[in-house]
């Protein structure tokens, strides 16, 4: 039994460094995931009272020797001769022949060595322990870590003492067939587990045999645990910025917070120092990000940039967060953000503290916030402070059908630095909106009265004077909705066919508005989100837009009768006034006909992976198309799709004609393209035309084998300004190791329909799969 425990020991050290070292933080983490913070709630598997669990320490675990003969030998030793095998329940060591000497603690393991640890495995021809100063040696290993699906093999493991173990000649790979895949060879390697510190000396790193890059010392963690060092470095090149290079530094400076530190190079600008503090505990988390660059040489001024993310949780169901940021010119982000996607473009930088509070009929928040405008074309509620915004809610239901809805709000607005037209001075808002409402709810139908009146106060300043204005609004609204569901025959295919009619009708008394001011009011688009809102606008609601209309929505749906998958879904909208509008927004021209744009979609699906979806916006006075769309997706295959889309829109001032087309092909067995392309068709009202493609990325993946890929993108892609940027993207991820390059796994997934990465393979992580 010492023989064992002490033995087990030592190979479950050294298996620990062969399945953990290579997964830990400071290998796998990617440079610019550091700049995010996860809290991940992990529901944890409720065990069967069937199954039971063993609770042991390791030596009071139930021990099986097996063999087919055993010696008790003159020498005072044992010897274990012929399929000898030592069994636990949570490892298994096999060996031709052990033996093990009483007096001075030696054992000997010849032949076909074989020890299982959990999932991983080690290999060898023979083995030497010496229980007494716990040291020896192992021969010819190979090992295999588990489900990390990495192979490794060393020429010698010598066990210098309980917590140390140094590897001689060590191949550490992706694939048992290491010639055709990455691999390191190190001449040494020292692991020191009692400091979770492991050394690798003289190491080089090669791919497909041919040598890449050379370490000459490298230390790392053991354990599946974080550890300060450099990270993989990332490059890039740019149209603006010429290379880029980033070499980040991680410092663990404890188990609840830690830092990175970026060295980036841009060849055509200089050097940026940045850095990111996480922090988490049980009441908090939060980052620190901050970016600083000495004179840029292209702009000849000093570039830098903060942003401080607090989330605190005071209570249950109280939360003060804060979120803070700026930059020193509105040219920043397009400038010197590395990413080089345009779903990151911002056009605003927020500074807002907000305390907020949550009951069971109670919630609210008290709120202050200003915002750094970067951009000209956003909309005015970014050039107003709110100092403070206070905002109550109160919501209740009495006999499950009769509603209570309390809404109270109260803003102190300031006008921000930034000069623009169509701006007012600052003042204070004072709203109350209570409601009631009544459900009738049946199998087949619905319909809900509400009845409510919106109360405004303003105290407006205005050139050194200062006046009241008051508003008072009822608010009427029925609606309601009909569906019934049936099986029929088409094309002598049974479906589930679902038909469903929703009405709205909502009735609001006109009031004069013009001398309300418009602080963070804007006019929102007709589509079936906005169908059945009680206000055209959104936002605070500084216009209420008067109403007598009624809406109606009619859809069909068709379903698979066993699989429920839907098949086709179709849709109608449209909305009938029976009334002129007069309320309007400053600028804003109403157009007073008796309906408004009827909205016709359709979505059909022939297969799972195939979709077409098709919509309309027509206007029956104009007579012509407002808006068209249509779009076709297909995925033969895993890792196969194509995407081609439509756009039409009949602006006012412009004609845009958009064609969008993505894709991920399979060239070849192991070759695969990626491309999106953005093609734009423009007309103004003078009969000027232009032509552009404000999006295109084109690139190739290649997949050796699961140990290995490589990507190589070219990016084009327009800015809110206008500005062309170009950027070429190189990636070399090697699976157990890390990540050489530019992560491109967000770029490709928000530019490509239904991309997925090529080690998208879902591993089962059960004990089972490798039962000895």
């Amino acid at each position: 039994m010492r023989f064992f425990t002490s033995l087990a020991s030592i190979v479950l050290c050294l298996l620990t460094f062969f399945s953990s070292a290579h997964s830990s933080d400071i290998l796998s983490k990617d440079s610019q995931q550091t700049s995010q913070l996860y809290i991940d709630e992990i529901d944890r598997l409720q065990t069967s009272s069937t199954i039971s669990k063993f609770d042991l320490p390791s030596e009071d675990l139930p021990l099986f020797l097996i063999s087919d003969q055993i010696n008790n030998n003159d020498d005072g030793s044992f010897s274990f001769i012929g399929n000898a095998q030592f069994r636990r329940m949570d490892s298994v060591i096999k060996g031709n022949h052990i033996k093990f000497y009483r007096d001075n603690g030696n054992i000997y393991v010849d032949g076909d060595v074989y020890i299982r640890l959990g999932n991983s495995v080690l290999i060898g021809s023979n083995a030497f322990l010496n229980l007494d100063n716990v040291n020896g040696y192992v021969k010819d290993v190979k090992f295999w870590p588990g489900y990390k699906e990495v192979y490794g093999e060393a020429e010698r493991a010598d066990i210098i003492s309980q917590s140390t173990i140094k590897l001689v000649n060590v191949i550490y790979s992706g694939s048992e067939i290491y010639d055709e895949s990455w691999h390191t060879k190190s001449s040494s390697v020292i692991l020191d587990f009692d400091r979770n510190i492991g050394k690798l000396i003289n190491s080089r790193l090669y791919l497909c045999n041919i040598p890449i890059l050379y370490i000459p010392y490298m230390s790392f963690p053991i354990k599946d645990e974080p550890k300060s060092g450099f990270l993989m470095p990332a490059y890039s090149l740019s149209y603006g910025n010429g290379y880029d290079v980033v070499l980040p530094y991680y410092v663990n400076i404890s188990s609840y917070c830690d830092a990175t530190i970026y060295s980036r190079f841009l060849s055509q600008r200089g050097l940026i120092l940045s850095s990111d503090f996480r922090y988490v505990n049980d009441s908090c988390y939060g980052i620190i990000n901050g970016s600083y660059m000495h004179k840029d040489k292209i702009t000849n001024c000093d570039r830098w940039h903060y942003k401080f993310r607090n989330c605190f949780y005071i209570r249950d169901n109280l939360l003060l967060d804060f979120d803070i940021s700026r930059a020193s010119d509105n040219y920043y982000f397009r400038d010197l953000f590395y990413r080089y996607t345009d779903v990151d473009e911002k056009k605003y930088l927020p500074k807002i503290g907000k305390l907020s509070w949550t009951g069971k009929y109670f919630d609210g928040h008290i709120t202050l916030s200003a915002y750094q405008v970067l951009a000209d074309d956003i909309e005015t509620s970014f050039y107003y402070h709110r100092l403070p915004e206070i905002h109550i809610r109160y919501r209740d239901c009495f006999w499950s059908k009769l509603g209570l809805d309390l809404d109270f709000n109260m803003v102190k607005f300031v006008r921000s630095r930034y000069h623009r037209n169509l701006l007012y001075d600052g003042g204070d808002r004072l709203s109350f909106y209570p409601s009631i409402n009544y459900k009738m709810v049946s199998d087949y139908f619905y319909m809900t009265p509400k009845l409510g009146i919106h109360l405004s106060e303003y105290h407006i300043k205005n050139n050194n004077s200062t006046y009241y204005k008051s508003r008072f609004t009822p608010i009427c609204s029925l609606d309601g909705s009909v569906s019934r569901s049936d099986s029929v025959d088409i094309f002598k295919k049974s479906f589930k066919q679902t038909l469903e009619s929703k009405f709205f009708y909502l009735y609001i008394p006109y009031s004069n508005q013009e001398d309300l001011p418009c602080y963070d009011t804007n006019l929102v688009d007709f589509n079936y989100q906005s169908l059945f809102d009680e206000n055209a606008y959104s936002g605070g609601w500084d216009r209420i837009a008067d109403a007598n209309h009624i809406t109606l929505l009619l859809r069909a749906k068709y379903n698979d009768v066993n699989s429920e998958f839907e098949r086709v879904s179709i849709s109608a909208a449209n909305r009938i006034y029976l009334d002129n509008r007069k309320v309007c927004m400053p600028g804003e021209t109403l157009c007073n006909n008796n309906s408004s744009i009827l909205l016709l979609s359709v979505k059909a699906s022939t297969e799972s992976d195939k979709v077409f979806e098709m919509s309309f916006d027509y206007d029956f006075y104009k007579k012509n198309l407002c808006k068209y769309s249509t779009s076709i997706k297909w995925n033969p295959q895993g890792l196969t799709s194509i995407y081609i889309a439509y756009k039409y829109q009949n602006d006012i001032q412009d004609l845009l004609n958009t064609i969008s087309i993505s894709f991920q092909w399979p060239l070849s067995e192991k070759l695969y393209g990626v491309g999106r392309l953005d093609f734009l068709h423009s007309c103004n009202i003078e009969g000027n035309k232009k032509i552009s493609i404000p999006k295109f990325l084109m690139g190739f993946e290649y997949k050796r084998d699961k140990s290995w890929t490589n990507r190589l993108v070219f990016h084009r892609y327009s800015s809110f300004n206008g500005n062309i940027n170009n950027a070429l993207l190189f990636q070399l991820e090697l699976r157990g190791l890390g990540s050489i390059g530019t992560d491109m796994a967000n770029l490709l997934e928000n530019n490509i329909q239904s991309y997925r990465q090529l080690d998208d393979v879902n591993f089962s992580n059960s004990i089972f799969d490798t039962y000895e």
